[in-house]
């Protein structure tokens, strides 16, 4: 890990900082336009769930990435953040015994020198906190030319692609992937040297 940097989970009074940093790097990136962040706020209510765990990096006291998760809860009627882009896809993966969990929200910062160090890091941080809770795989939602990055670097299986219009801040006509992800190989992927 790069010096400096420290990953915990966010305290939910920080979160205006953690839309202000994930409204920027979407908006350098491409993923969203700026007219988006009260869209990128709107997920405040999925923030807030004691289920969604909110990792951050921070260089110098300065947010540099974030990445969330959300556990599924059976006592609880609140969907996960993606299902809604996919829900007959979801509602099967439901019906399986495993408890599900939903990787959503990465962000780093695109200037920074070890971005991509950054990148594994989160997400080794994410992947043993869902295995410590007993969770097998993840599932994600990324845009289609993204999805390359999943498949090259872990062992995916692609449940569904399809074009979405007018979702949040993905735009019209946006090709979305649904993936499920292996925790375990993610875990011996991110910590090989």
């Amino acid at each position: 890990m790069t010096q400096n940097v420290s990953i915990d989970i966010l305290n939910k009074n920080q979160l205006s900082d953690l839309y202000d940093f994930v409204y920027k790097q979407y908006v350098e990136s491409g993923l969203a336009n700026k007219n988006s962040k009260k869209k990128i706020q709107s997920a405040i209510r999925i923030d807030q769930l004691d289920n969604t765990c909110i990792f951050v990096a921070k260089h110098n006291e300065k947010i540099v990435g974030t990445v969330s998760v959300t556990y599924d809860q059976s006592n609880t009627n609140s969907q996960l953040p993606n299902e809604p882009l996919f829900p007959d896809e979801f509602s099967k993966i439901h019906k399986t015994s495993s408890p599900v969990c939903n990787g959503w929200r990465v962000a780093i910062d695109r200037n920074f020198s070890s971005g991509f160090i950054l990148y594994k890091s989160l997400i080794l941080k994410v992947v043993q906190h869902a295995l410590n809770r007993g969770h097998k795989n993840t599932y994600i939602v990324t845009t289609s030319p993204q999805s390359r990055v999943y498949r090259k670097m872990f062992d995916v299986n692609i449940i569904s692609n399809k074009m979405v219009s007018g979702v949040d801040f993905y735009g019209n006509d946006t090709p979305l992937s649904l993936m499920e992800i292996d925790l375990k190989k993610m875990e011996e992927y991110l910590t090989k040297k």
